[in-house]
């Protein structure tokens, strides 16, 4: 079962009138009881994708389909909800401090 699918998922950053692509169409399948892992170099994007499955940031293009509920459907409230009950992430930081 597929527990994960992201279908052409772009973000844009923009700072002034510096535009960085961070995501260029990512099509991507995570699937329930599969080691996945996702390596790059630095500013590949990594981060990025991991904030959009997260649901912390909202891809600029593309679908996002978590435990087959569609994500860019869902009001923030529902994402919130959502978020709450069925994901988790150990941070590489101290980001709970």
């Amino acid at each position: 079962m597929i527990s994960i699918k992201c279908k052409g998922i772009k973000k844009k950053f923009i700072n002034g009138e510096n535009k960085t692509e961070a995501l260029r169409g990512i099509n991507l399948e995570i699937h329930d009881e599969k080691l996945t892992l996702l390596v790059g170099p630095s500013g590949s994007g990594k981060t990025t994708l991991l904030s959009i499955i997260e649901m912390i940031l909202t891809p600029d293009e593309g679908d996002l389909f978590i435990l087959g509920h569609h994500v860019n459907k869902m009001s923030e409230l529902e994402k919130a909800l959502f978020r709450n009950k069925n994901i988790g992430a150990v941070f590489q930081a101290l980001h709970l401090i």
